[in-house]
């Protein structure tokens, strides 16, 4: 977020706050099955490779770390989420939330092994989260008023 006050030239920048952490869970068709992640740390779009590259350089990560570290141009795409006050498990609320409403408005996940995870607090202890699941668009219907653009 610091930009060219850490010495790196990004054409156009403003000053943003960081978007929360995220991650995608894979693995399983229940929540303790999930045990592939990957991690997201969501840029703005005027944040480019070279800029990235600049970045990574300052942080001096050890190799096999920095080998993992990838700048990728993701579409988030059609999403249900529902909050919860504490980790998933597979008995969240959260999550009986959202199936209650895929099967009631005949909504399709695109995934059956996977979800995505915001954590609006950070990562550690019993932080409150946003469980997200992506939705094939062309199944259901959703009305406008349960419509949110990121």
């Amino acid at each position: 977020q610091q930009g060219p006050d850490a010495g790196i030239d990004i054409p156009n920048f403003k000053a943003y706050h960081p978007y929360p952490l995220q991650a995608v869970w894979s693995g399983g068709d229940k929540i303790s099955k999930r045990h592939i992640f990957r991690l997201w740390l969501k840029q703005p779009l005027f944040i480019h490779e070279d800029q990235f590259e600049a970045a990574l350089t300052q942080l001096h990560f050890e190799p096999a770390i920095a080998q993992q570290l990838h700048l990728e141009q993701l579409a988030e795409g059609f999403e249900i989420q529902s909050f919860n006050s504490t980790p998933l498990t597979d008995e969240a609320p959260a999550i009986a939330r959202i199936q209650t409403v895929i099967n009631r408005d005949h909504l399709v996940p695109k995934f059956d092994d996977r979800h995505r995870e915001v954590y609006l607090e950070g990562y550690q202890g019993e932080v409150p989260v946003l469980y997200r699941v992506p939705l094939d668009e062309n199944f259901g219907e959703v009305g406008d008023e349960q419509v949110a653009y990121n």
